[in-house]
């Protein structure tokens, strides 16, 4: 929360995104557009949008900074907001304690590109639903993902091999994705597993 007083003595207030200013004995609310914060990570960039954070590929490549504290990553004063946390196509490392702390996510993305995740990247977010496109065999996962028991959502030919990490990933591995194949004009597409 963060309070200001004004040249002309208004009292302006403002605290997770939502204003007020106090004129006299009047309190007026301001609306704000949705902004969007930007911040990099190793070599990529990641986005917040609402309450979603998404990590984007440079043209340098895809990985994360690992970090030492979960106070030590920059989008640290945002962590309750995250509820949505995307990988785009390209990103392929999940730095260590990135994602830490992070209580609200609900939902994870992981593209077929992702080869690591570093240890505690999630710890204590509470993450529902993770889906995941990289294959089992090319993902590397520490240990400590996270303090819960999160559904895994990947292929069905995947399953398996998800299901022998467990040792380091206690989740609960779903063989429910599919992919969307369109063919060169867009026009007819199939769900495939």
């Amino acid at each position: 929360s963060y309070s200001k007083v004004m040249a002309g003595g208004q009292v302006l207030t403002a605290s997770n995104g939502q204003y007020s200013l106090v004129v006299g004995d009047e309190d007026v609310n301001i609306t704000q557009e949705e902004s969007i914060q930007e911040w990099t990570s190793g070599i990529t960039l990641c986005r917040m949008e609402g309450t979603t954070l998404t990590v984007i590929p440079t043209a340098e490549g895809g990985e994360m900074n690992d970090y030492g504290k979960v106070n030590d990553t920059p989008w640290y004063e945002f962590r309750d907001e995250i509820q949505t946390l995307v990988f785009e196509e390209g990103v392929t490392k999940i730095g260590e304690m990135a994602f830490a702390q992070c209580h609200h996510i609900n939902t994870i993305t992981i593209p077929m590109s992702m080869t690591i995740i570093g240890q505690y990247a999630f710890f204590d977010s509470n993450a529902n639903d993770v889906y995941c496109y990289s294959t089992a065999s090319s993902l590397q996962v520490e240990e400590n993902l996270f303090g819960n028991r999160p559904r895994w959502h990947v292929f069905s030919n995947q399953l398996e091999g998800y299901k022998s990490k467990s040792n380091k990933l206690p989740a609960d591995f779903l063989g429910d994705l599919k992919t969307l194949t369109l063919d060169a004009n867009g026009d007819n597409s199939a769900w495939i597993e």
